[in-house]
């Protein structure tokens, strides 16, 4: 290895962080990303505790600068296989999924996702939202180039070996069915999992009708419903109609028995959204519904 190689798994902000940090100490950085875009669950919010910073304009500048580093090599759409070896000498198989679209002859016109004939339910935004099989995961993704779902485009998948809308939209020329998916090889000296978090699954306590109810939503659906960049363009508009509520109850602590631990960020994310929805419906009432109020690290 010409340099001491170092694989970071998962582009949210910590592993672009790391990825910058080692970059800057001269390490060549393999960051792999499952998703089509780096910047982590971060960029879904729109303002950021506890100063209320806008979130997409304090990552933006890094997303930028991780594009732009000639020794940190972004590897989109790829998830880590297998790890062999040892301490100082690991050798890595990461699997890239095609995109399908040339990374280097797309522009991100965005010509081709309202020709495609398919619609999706988009989970990124909470599924509040529709794509195409042809699809960024949400305005200002980057990099900002979309990929083609092979499971759902009618031509990759077979149902339909004719259809080829986008690749005759596209005035550059960056539609690529021929793109298989690959296996990649790497040898690396030090390995950071940077894998981010989950939220728990609220539809698993039925008492609170996660999944049931249409104007029930978990925090992240929440964040992307009043995101500026999201499916209402952030409107406080309820999923199924145009009506913004008058009366609105945030549950805290939601999992917290069923997982065994305190998640330390809930109650002031909770606040957070008191705070938007104040700011949208002034006259709206809230209530904050707790087990007990927690701020660490405030």
């Amino acid at each position: 290895m010409d340099k001491e190689n170092v694989l970071i798994i998962g582009a949210g902000v910590a592993g672009m962080e790391a990825s910058l940090m080692l970059s800057k100490a001269g390490k060549k950085v393999y960051l792999v990303e499952k998703l089509l875009l780096i910047g982590g669950r971060t960029i879904k919010t729109e303002e950021t505790f506890p100063k209320m910073d806008c979130s997409t304009c304090l990552v933006a500048p890094i997303q930028q600068e991780i594009l732009q580093d000639p020794n940190i090599e972004v590897l989109t759409l790829s998830e880590v296989q297998e790890v062999s070896g040892q301490q100082g000498n690991f050798k890595v198989s990461i699997k890239k999924t095609a995109r399908y679209i040339s990374m280097e002859a797309c522009l991100g016109c965005e010509m081709c996702y309202p020709v495609c004939p398919v619609e999706l339910s988009n989970e990124w935004e909470g599924n509040l939202g529709i794509k195409h099989a042809v699809y960024v995961s949400t305005s200002g993704s980057l990099p900002n180039v979309p990929r083609i779902d092979a499971e759902h485009c009618l031509r990759l998948n077979g149902k339909d070996e004719s259809c080829n809308i986008c690749f005759e939209t596209c005035m550059f020329g960056a539609i690529d069915f021929s793109q298989k998916d690959e296996v990649l090889e790497i040898e690396v000296v030090g390995i950071i999992a940077a894998t981010g978090y989950e939220l728990f699954d609220a539809a698993k306590l039925p008492n609170l009708g996660h999944g049931k109810y249409s104007a029930v939503y978990s925090s992240m659906e929440f964040e992307r419903l009043v995101a500026k960049n999201g499916p209402t363009e952030g409107a406080l508009t309820l999923r199924d109609s145009d009506k913004t509520p008058e009366n609105i109850a945030i549950v805290h602590c939601v999992g917290r028995e069923e997982v065994g631990y305190c998640s330390n960020v809930c109650c002031m994310s909770s606040f957070k959204h008191a705070h938007f929805i104040k700011s949208k419906s002034p006259d709206a009432k809230i209530y904050n519904i707790y087990t007990d109020i927690c701020l660490p690290d405030k």
